[in-house]
C-alpha cells in the first residue's frame, strides 16, 4: 500500500516541481554524510548546530550494498514491491 502512495505521489510533476521534495540518495549519504546534512539543513531552512555534524560523521559506507547478502527470496520481495523505482532512482535491478 505504502509503495503505491509514494508511487501515486510522485509521479506527479508538480510534487517534483515544488521544491518542497529533496532526492537524498542514501549511498550519497554515508559517502559525505556533512555535505549531504548541509544540503538537508538548506532545504529545511534550518541552521543546524555543531552536534549535527558530530553526529553525521559517525556515518560510514560499510553498509552500502549490504542487501545483497539478503537472502535471495527476500530480495526478490523487495524487487517485485519496489523495483521500478529503485529503477527510477538509477539504483540497478
Amino acid at each position: 500500500v505504502m509503495v503505491g502512495r509514494c508511487r501515486t505521489f510522485f509521479s506527479r510533476p508538480e510534487v517534483m516541481a515544488s521544491g518542497r521534495v529533496m532526492l537524498v540518495r542514501y549511498e550519497d549519504l554515508m559517502q559525505d554524510p556533512v555535505r549531504e546534512g548541509r544540503r538537508v539543513a538548506e532545504h529545511l531552512g534550518v541552521s543546524p548546530n555543531p552536534r549535527f555534524f558530530r553526529r553525521l560523521r559517525l556515518a560510514h559506507t560499510r553498509s552500502i550494498g549490504s542487501y545483497r547478502r539478503r537472502p535471495a527470496h527476500e530480495l526478490a520481495e523487495a524487487l517485485a514491491i519496489a523495483g521500478d523505482e529503485l529503477a527510477h532512482y538509477g539504483y540497478e535491478v
